[in-house]
């Protein structure tokens, strides 16, 4: 090898693709990882989802449900649901909180579209949902597609009742009109956020109409009969109901060969490191300020520091960290 290419190979970056530098070991952790995190994020479509999910898999780890005045000790494993929406778990040191505390956050809300208060309204024949947008979304991309209905509504009565339609294969789904391509000739001139106004994202429900041909509101009273029967559900319910829209089908491989996912989200990563955690005390001599600093010290399979790595690192390293199961726990 001459001087210049010896020059060259001792300093110059020669790229790798993640792929080239994985063992067979490596790929098979970076795959189940990947089952599991597509498995996740189709069990949790709305933060009620999430939170009933991530319990079903903390239960499994060993933690218990946190109650007020409840005795513990170091090393155990324990949950809050907080109201429904939100999660917190945590495993107990061995020193108390002025020696520090390992924080992982995560959020378990997403972009989607929430029913209006009042949101039931018919139209040129067909009964609609008026909505409005949660969050950062592409709005042309929400029109035409198959979505799904999930929430809790709260009746007269104060029970609360549970809306689940779309999910299973005999659902019935639902769509947001968009017009057919000779139709929308002066649409398709528009600038791509313009096109799509967020008012017209209303949500066709349906157009067979209530059978009396004397009765107003014809269609809107088919969809609210429908709602009464399977629900108990009545028009004034929904201003205290919280009902969302959310895009439907299960989460999947986004290429031939499957490396790329169709969604992705930090909630997974932030569970696992959770349910994986072992508690280790910090060094006594760290100052304050280096205790601060310093990355969270966990049990060295799933350390946190490692979260915060450099995006370049191989995706299948950085998800065969949280791969380790804890052992199970003693009774």
């Amino acid at each position: 090898m001459s001087e210049k290419n010896k020059l060259a190979e001792k300093l110059l970056y020669a790229p790798k693709n993640g792929y080239d530098r994985l063992s067979a070991e490596d790929e098979k952790a970076m795959e189940a990882y990947c089952e599991d995190y597509k498995k996740f994020l189709n069990n949790g479509k709305t933060e009620r989802l999430c939170v009933e999910y991530c319990i079903e898999l903390a239960e499994k780890k060993g933690f218990k449900a946190y109650e007020a005045g409840m005795k513990l000790s170091a090393g155990d494993k324990v949950y809050f649901n907080n109201r429904g929406k939100g999660i917190m778990l945590a495993v107990i040191g061995s020193e108390d909180l002025s020696h520090g505390a390992n924080i992982g956050a995560a959020h378990t809300d997403s972009p989607r579209l929430d029913l209006k208060p009042r949101p039931l309204y018919e139209e040129a024949e067909m009964a609609y949902f008026k909505t409005h947008h949660y969050g950062g979304i592409r709005k042309y991309q929400w029109v035409t597609i198959p979505l799904e209905l999930h929430g809790v509504v709260v009746l007269r009565d104060g029970s609360k009742v549970d809306v689940h339609i779309g999910g299973k294969e005999d659902d019935p789904q639902f769509i947001i009109n968009d017009l057919l391509p000779h139709l929308g000739r002066e649409q398709g001139k528009k600038p791509l956020n313009e096109a799509i106004p967020s008012e017209s994202l209303n949500v066709l429900l349906g157009g067979k109409p209530f059978e009396d041909k004397d009765c107003s509101d014809r269609f809107k009273l088919g969809v609210l009969q429908y709602l009464n029967v399977q629900y108990g559900i009545t028009e004034e319910d929904f201003i205290s109901a919280e009902l969302a829209r959310r895009a439907t089908s299960a989460l999947t491989a986004a290429s031939l060969r499957p490396t790329v996912t169709t969604t992705a989200s930090a909630r997974m990563q932030s569970l696992q490191v959770f349910l994986t955690l072992c508690p280790r005390r910090r060094p006594r001599s760290a100052s304050s300020r280096t205790r601060r600093r310093s990355a969270p010290r966990a049990c060295p399979v799933c350390c946190l520091r490692r979260l915060s790595g450099s995006w370049a690192t191989c995706a299948a390293r950085r998800a065969s960290r949280f791969l380790t199961a804890l052992p199970t726990p003693s009774a």
